[in-house]
């Protein structure tokens, strides 16, 4: 593949390819502005050239690694803020979850009633 005729006409180089997808950390629109071309002409290639599909894929796990690692070097550093967001995300087994608990004491009425029959009967229906 060392020089290809891309989908609408949009030549490029592997090495121009594999520039273009490091340096734009698997985004779809930053790839396209480095080739010169638009993002549907991206997405087109990705599903013609399976190669190309999977060094945009290999890029972006890459930049989630990055991301991780920057998150985790704020956790060190003893950032509340970074240690609640890791917490909230991955903790949830462990209890670290927002959650909203609703304590009913008595009978429940559940069912769907129309609102003037809701209005007519509700002082005088018990719970279903």
């Amino acid at each position: 593949m060392s020089r290809k005729k891309g989908i609408k006409g949009v030549e490029f180089t592997e090495e121009r390819l594999l520039e273009a997808v490091a340096e734009s950390h698997g985004i779809f629109q930053n790839i396209a502005n480095k080739l010169g071309c638009d993002r549907k002409t991206v997405e087109r290639a990705l599903k013609k050239y399976p190669k190309f599909k999977q060094l945009v894929d290999d890029a972006s796990e890459s930049a989630l690694d990055h991301t991780e690692s920057k998150l985790f070097e704020k956790i060190d550093e003893g950032n509340v803020l970074a240690i609640f967001f890791h917490l909230h995300c991955k903790g949830k087994k462990r209890g670290w979850i927002e959650k909203q608990t609703l304590e009913l004491e008595g009978p429940v009425c559940v069912g769907w009633i129309g609102e003037k029959q809701g209005k007519k009967n509700a002082k005088d229906r018990g719970p279903v």
